[in-house]
C-alpha cells in the first residue's frame, strides 16, 4: 500500500490545489452562480386540505447550471454560509419573490410566502428593512411575506430543573 497510497494521495493533493487555483471551488462557482442568475426560486404551495384552498406557499431556492442540471441546495447552502455569501443569496431570493409575486399577491391579499432564512448569517434588521423597501414598490404593498429562519439551533430547550 506505500507507494500506490502514496502516488493517489499525491494526485488528489495535485487536483484539490489545481481546482482551487483555477477558482474551481463550490464558493467561487457559487459566486458566478450568483453574477450569471442561475438561482431560481420555486414555490411550494401551502393548501388547506379541509377545501383545497391555497394558503400560502414557500419559496425555495433552486440552483440550475448552465447545462440544466440542478445543485440540491443542501450542497450550496452550507458553503454560502461559510463563504460569506448568504446574504447575497438571500438578497437574490427575496428580489425572486417580489418580482415573481408581487403583483399576484397585491391582487390577491389572503396568501402569503415565506421566505427561509439562515438566522445566524442574516443581520436582523436588514432583511425587514428590505422587504419594506420592496413593498413600497407599486403593485406590492399586500404581499404579506412570512420569514422563517432554518436554525435548528433557534428551537429553545426547556430549562434545566436546578
Amino acid at each position: 500500500m506505500g507507494l500506490p497510497g502514496l502516488a493517489s494521495g499525491g494526485l488528489i493533493f495535485w487536483l484539490s490545489v489545481t481546482l482551487v487555483r483555477r477558482g474551481d471551488t463550490m464558493g467561487a462557482r457559487i459566486r458566478r452562480g450568483l453574477a450569471r442568475g442561475e438561482f431560481r426560486v420555486v414555490y411550494q404551495p401551502i393548501v388547506r386540505l379541509a377545501d383545497g384552498a391555497c394558503l400560502g406557499g414557500e419559496a425555495l431556492v433552486r440552483w440550475q447550471q448552465r447545462d440544466g442540471s440542478m445543485i440540491s441546495p443542501d450542497r450550496f447552502i452550507p458553503v454560502a454560509e461559510a463563504e460569506g455569501l448568504i446574504e447575497r443569496l438571500t438578497d437574490e431570493i427575496i428580489e425572486h419573490v417580489f418580482a415573481h409575486l408581487g403583483t399576484f399577491l397585491a391582487a390577491r391579499p389572503s396568501p402569503w410566502t415565506a421566505i427561509h432564512l439562515s438566522a445566524s448569517h442574516v443581520e436582523p434588521d436588514r432583511v425587514p428593512g428590505r422587504l419594506d423597501r420592496l413593498r413600497k414598490t407599486p403593485g406590492v404593498a399586500a404581499a404579506p411575506t412570512r420569514l422563517e429562519a432554518t436554525e435548528p439551533t433557534l428551537v429553545a430547550a426547556p430549562p434545566s430543573p436546578n
